[in-house]
């Protein structure tokens, strides 16, 4: 199973590797429960996943990955963070709707190399499925998974990054709360843990997640294109 084969290679390899997800956290939340200690095991966590100012886009507070198992979601993010932040990296649509490319900007795909070709062909029934679902139409959209991969490559065109406490709803599927990266806004909050029952400050600190919130749009369009050997200019 994925989940077991993460673990194993973990353990084999300690601090050696670094876990990429953009889908349900579903298999990496299973590896968390066979080996509760697997966050100290790698490098960190790098996710697509949530929307914390930004709406939703499978409900209004919710982004898919996350609300398809919530659940998952809020495993590997409890586990993960940590005070400084580091061992987990979040990107959600905050910054992933920043960065739009346009549909004629991949058409140079066709000519470029076979993983190019099969990124053009997926593009294609993207977009599609985007629009029929989420009525997201037009001639451009949203790389939203190549986000976690371009922070570890190119952190320097991400303009806003911060380290957060998130905490992931739970609830029925129905409910547009669940999966939703929770980030308590308030004054008090930021002083401490706030117990609600009373308003006092329980903790100093949270744990934290690095979370991706902007990105200079051109320069991730023209690197992306560039690393798929895209010929097309933006």
């Amino acid at each position: 199973a994925p989940a077991a084969a993460l673990v194993a290679a973990a353990r084999a390899r300690p601090g050696e590797i670094t876990i990429v997800a953009t889908s349900p956290l579903t298999n990496l939340a299973i590896a968390v429960l066979l080996e509760p200690a697997l966050p100290s095991l790698v490098k960190g966590a790098y996710i697509m996943g949530g929307a914390v100012y930004h709406p939703g886009n499978v409900s209004p507070l919710s982004e898919a990955n996350f609300a398809h198992d919530a659940r998952a979601a809020k495993i590997v993010v409890d586990a993960f963070s940590s005070t400084t932040g580091e061992g987990l990296v979040i990107a959600p649509l905050d910054v992933t709707m920043r960065a739009m490319v346009e549909n004629a900007a991949l058409e140079g795909l066709g000519a470029a190399g076979p993983a190019a070709q099969l990124f053009g062909a997926a593009w294609k029934a993207y977009t599609a499925n985007y629009c029929r679902v989420l009525k997201f139409c037009g001639d451009h959209g949203a790389l939203h998974d190549v986000h976690p991969i371009a922070y570890m490559i190119w952190p320097d065109i991400y303009t806003k990054v911060e380290r957060m406490p998130l905490d992931i709803v739970v609830s029925n599927f129905e409910n547009a709360a669940n999966g939703h990266s929770l980030l308590d806004r308030r004054n008090l909050a930021k002083t401490g843990v706030v117990d609600d029952r009373t308003g006092e400050i329980t903790a100093e600190t949270r744990p934290m997640a690095t979370v991706l919130l902007d990105v200079d749009a051109d320069a991730f369009i023209e690197r992306f294109l560039a690393a798929m050997g895209a010929n097309a200019t933006v």
